[in-house]
């Protein structure tokens, strides 16, 4: 993954993060929520938005490693209702790509995908090359606190 390429995935999830922020702050102070829900939920979207930039970051180091040297990768981040839709579509070599069998770059993401109650699809693509699909819902308010301290453990 280029420097340029990071920066701008930062920037995004940065952006992302800031409106959601700002969204939150507005809901408490029209009284739609409480202080103490605005700050659970911010908490969870913090770590949607952490998990999200690592499922990406692997899935794009993956097509670099194996896709072959005219590779090529689309990211997609569809928002539904309830939930976010996270897929990574290249067009390289897919189940032809040797594998060195070191990494746990799938199952890191599987372990992210599951702590918010989401799905993970990884595989050949139906063109040719390789795709990631993650499904990631929206936890409701209630959930934020075990959600954060799933995702925290990760982390450390």
């Amino acid at each position: 993954m280029t420097r340029n390429t990071r920066l701008t995935l930062s920037l995004a999830a940065a952006g992302g993060f800031l409106a959601a922020a700002l969204a939150l702050k507005l809901a408490e102070k029209d009284g739609l929520m409480s202080h103490e829900t605005a700050v659970r939920v911010l908490q969870v979207l913090t770590g949607l938005a952490l998990a999200v930039y690592r499922i990406v970051q692997e899935s794009l180091t993956n097509t670099r490693k194996h896709g072959g040297s005219q590779v090529r990768a689309s990211v997609a981040l569809i928002y539904t209702d309830d939930c976010l839709v996270l897929r990574i579509v290249d067009n390289g070599r897919g189940a032809e790509a040797p594998g060195d069998g070191m990494g746990h770059g799938l199952v890191g993401m599987r372990e992210r995908v599951s702590v918010f109650g989401g799905t993970l699809v990884t595989g050949p693509h139906v063109s040719g090359g390789y795709a990631v699909e993650a499904i990631l819902p929206f936890p409701g308010p209630e959930s934020a606190d075990r959600s954060m301290a799933q995702a925290e453990s990760q982390e450390s």
